[in-house]
């Protein structure tokens, strides 16, 4: 189970920067990034644990809330960073 874990972690951390990346190059903030790693990873490992240690029962691996925080957070930046990032490109 804990291999399974540090799998999920690395994931949810690297997924949604990575594809915002690919496909929304230069569209959001740094920083939202780095808040996606951060929320992702957290969110990822306090499910696991708890999940780990039958305190709370998920439906799911705890990967996939770790991934939908992240997520969520680079659609977050894409929205409130929009018009900055397209005049400079110009």
């Amino acid at each position: 189970k804990f291999a399974f874990m540090s799998m999920g972690l690395r994931g949810c951390t690297v997924f949604a920067p990575l594809c915002f990346l690919i496909w929304a190059k230069g569209k959001v903030d740094g920083k939202y990034a780095l808040m996606s790693i951060i929320g992702g990873s957290l969110v990822a490992l306090i499910l696991g644990v708890l999940n780990l240690f039958e305190i709370v029962t998920l439906p799911c691996d705890a990967v996939f809330p770790g991934v939908a925080v992240g997520l969520i957070v680079m659609i977050i930046g894409l929205f409130t960073s929009k018009g900055k990032h397209d005049l400079r490109q110009a």
